[in-house]
């Protein structure tokens, strides 16, 4: 712990990993034993409280990623590898910080997207990739926080900084729009088409930091040990399939039985 980010010692849910594990404990709890608990209930409607949380989560994701971006410009990061100067004071560096730190809260906040299809009897979006999105987000977003909350080199291959981060708050806010409009009813239901490309936008989103890791695994762009890239590769590489895989199994097999139909 020695090596944890000065700056962010003593902020809410970063010292004590036992407590980070303990909530996710909770989590993968309710997601299994809630919708036994619900079996022989009615499920509850909260279309206003989910409509109001979607643009709750929507705009905190378009702030973070407007802070990581505009701080990330005033501290000059670029696409190079330069070493930072500074001693991790400077203001932008803390709002950067602070922005990464308000990423990682809002991963606990996300739990609810959960909760909300337990309650609704909606078992069938509580599929392996939403939990294990779920689940595993909130541990890499505490080690970002704990270790590497703003970027050790003036560059966007420090992955484990901001730049994955920024992308994926980015996409949030596209997410977190569509998912507000989509309780809206069947009127804005006929307009929300673009849901496969936003899968699609995910999917990129994770290409675009296997490039970045694998990249500055071989240049050797690291404060710390370029293992680490590595690590992200085969990690983001995970995403990347089982998001290939939904892709495939909601989009592409059925347009394929359909146009099988079709033909006989």
């Amino acid at each position: 712990m020695h090596y944890a980010d000065f700056r962010t010692r003593g902020w809410f849910l970063v010292d004590n990993v036992y407590v980070v594990l303990a909530l996710v404990g909770t989590y993968l709890a309710i997601v299994a034993l809630g919708p036994i608990l619900m079996k022989n209930r009615q499920p509850f409607e909260f279309k206003r409280l989910i409509l109001v949380y979607n643009i709750t989560v929507a705009v905190l994701n378009a702030y973070i990623c407007y802070e990581l971006f505009l701080r990330s410009k005033l501290l000059n990061y670029t696409w190079t590898c330069s070493p930072i100067e500074s001693d991790g004071t400077d203001p932008n560096e803390v709002r950067l910080s602070t922005a990464i730190w308000l990423y990682y809260i809002t991963k606990y906040i996300e739990f609810l997207d959960s909760l909300f299809f337990v309650l609704r009897k909606k078992e069938n979006q509580l599929s392996f990739l939403h939990i294990y999105h779920h689940t595993v987000i909130v541990l890499y977003s505490w080690l970002i926080v704990k270790f590497f909350s703003y970027g050790l080199q003036k560059s966007l291959f420090d992955l484990l900084a901001y730049s994955p981060v920024m992308f994926n708050s980015g996409v949030h806010v596209i997410m977190y729009i569509y998912y507000g409009l989509s309780t809206l009813g069947p009127t804005v239901a006929k307009y929300l088409w673009w849901k496969k490309y936003l899968t699609l936008v995910q999917m990129i989103q994770f290409l675009i930091g296997m490039i970045i890791a694998i990249t500055a695994y071989f240049t050797k762009c690291a404060f710390f040990s370029s293992k680490i890239y590595l690590m992200n590769f085969f990690f983001i590489g995970g995403f990347f399939l089982l998001f290939l895989k939904f892709y495939i199994d909601s989009y592409k097999k059925p347009a394929i039985a359909t146009k099988s139909a079709k033909v006989q």
